[in-house]
């Protein structure tokens, strides 16, 4: 059981930021262009193009901001949320009761927190802003969690069966330079 299990479910978020091509659609169905304070429940996903970006507001307060080339859903009536591509910027207030992202690689479990993942062709990276959580590599049979703290960054390559060691993240640079905080 991941640390958020017990928490109210995500029903939904708003948009609340379309910068250029930002797209919404359910599995199978033509996408289209997004709306601002368009609602999306959990059968909808959302992508980003291009030099584009987008942020939405949970129900539970929770921010979460995609980058560029982004495709993001969550699933209905848990706080499972997903990311396949992209850059994502969780921040889950504390006490809300935490979420679970999944990658491809990884599955991070969090309360509390504000992370940073970049998700790329062969890996993907995490840096924790604030707080700390609990990963797990998805190809990992033994189910080993490792945690992380604020101003850990990992890349975990896909298919990796445990996480590698962490390094320290530049945040102030990060805080300074990335679009996911600035403008």
């Amino acid at each position: 059981t991941s640390p958020s299990s017990h928490a109210t479910p995500h029903i939904g978020a708003r948009i609340t930021t379309i910068v250029n091509a930002v797209l919404t659609g359910e599995p199978g169905e033509a996408q289209r262009k997004a709306a601002l304070n368009e609602f999306l429940d959990a059968r909808k996903a959302i992508r980003t193009g291009i030099n584009s970006r987008t942020e939405l507001l949970f129900n539970d307060q929770t921010i979460t901001r995609l980058g560029a080339n982004s495709h993001f859903s969550f699933n209905e009536g848990t706080r499972e949320l997903s990311i396949s591509q992209g850059v994502i910027l969780l921040q889950v207030p504390k006490g809300s009761g935490g979420a679970t992202i999944q990658t491809k690689a990884v599955t991070a479990a969090i309360t509390g927190t504000t992370l940073l993942f970049e998700v790329g062709p062969k890996s993907t990276t995490l840096t924790v802003v604030e707080g700390k959580c609990f990963l797990i590599c998805n190809a990992d049979r033994l189910h080993r969690w490792t945690g992380l703290t604020t101003g850990q960054k990992v890349t975990v390559p896909h298919y990796a069966k445990e996480v590698p060691a962490s390094i320290t993240a530049h945040l102030c640079d990060l805080l300074k330079n990335s679009p996911m905080f600035t403008g």
